[in-house]
């Protein structure tokens, strides 16, 4: 599909993305085997296979690998993707889903990153909605971060329902934890860079939409924001705004 691939001895078995390039690890026992491949998409689907304690049923997973936009990336999927194809369909939260078949989206346009049912940046699906038209205003923040892990999102206009605060610092708490955590903590560990965000909200949001390593998106009307279905933390490879 037109990747560099480095292969890594002293990695685990696994795919790993570093920079410009996929790192193949061929560290330990296993097996890695092609289901799928569609070049001219630039979409690959492998099959991890380790063994396990029980012999009969080996650790199985499958990673859907290709080029999204700017950069390479690698999500791990059900074990029951059959193809690139669906590998793709099993990512999307299943209000996109719903929002596609309401909207009639066709078959050719299903994989798209802006279709009638959703637009997408990375990993973050923006679906249509009408909530600011059925109940009181919510109270709107310019210029607003969010993100799932990594770098931030930023939405020109964003709106929160519910969640839980929590404390995030980039370094001792990248995905945040909660109040009563962060006030356990030492007065001198509480000095260094602590932000507090939202987990968990239902979150809306409108306008231009900015990531550094993505083009940004214009959304006209407010927008349901969810967060794609890949497994994370998986053996080979939270929401916060």
């Amino acid at each position: 599909m037109g990747a560099d691939l480095l292969i890594n001895e002293r990695r685990p078995l696994g795919i790993f993305i570093d920079k410009d390039k996929f790192v193949l690890g061929t560290g330990g026992e296993g097996d890695i085997s092609v289901v799928d491949c569609r070049p001219k998409d630039r979409h690959l689907l492998l099959k991890l296979q380790m063994p396990s304690i029980n012999v009969h049923k080996p650790i199985v997973s499958k990673l859907l690998c290709g080029h999204d936009e700017r950069h390479w990336f690698a999500a791990e999927v059900p074990r029951s993707a059959s193809n690139v194809n669906h590998a793709m369909q099993t990512l999307k939260p299943a209000v996109a889903i719903r929002s596609q078949q309401k909207a009639g989206v066709k078959a050719d346009k299903l994989n798209k990153r802006h279709n009638k049912g959703y637009i997408r940046q990375g990993e973050w699906f923006f679906i249509p909605t009408n909530i600011f038209d059925k109940c009181e205003p919510f109270l709107v923040f310019k210029n607003e971060p969010f993100r799932s892990t990594g770098k931030n999102h930023f939405a020109e206009f964003l709106a929160r329902d519910g969640g839980t605060l929590v404390y995030v610092n980039n370094t001792l708490a990248p995905n945040g934890i909660t109040e009563r955590e962060f006030n356990r903590l030492s007065p001198q560990v509480k000095k260094h860079g602590w932000t507090t965000m939202t987990r968990n909200a239902a979150v809306y949001v409108k306008g231009r939409i900015r990531h550094q390593d993505h083009s940004p998106v214009h959304l006209k009307t407010w927008c349901r924001v969810e967060l794609n279905r890949e497994i994370r933390g998986g053996r080979f490879n939270g929401f916060l705004d």
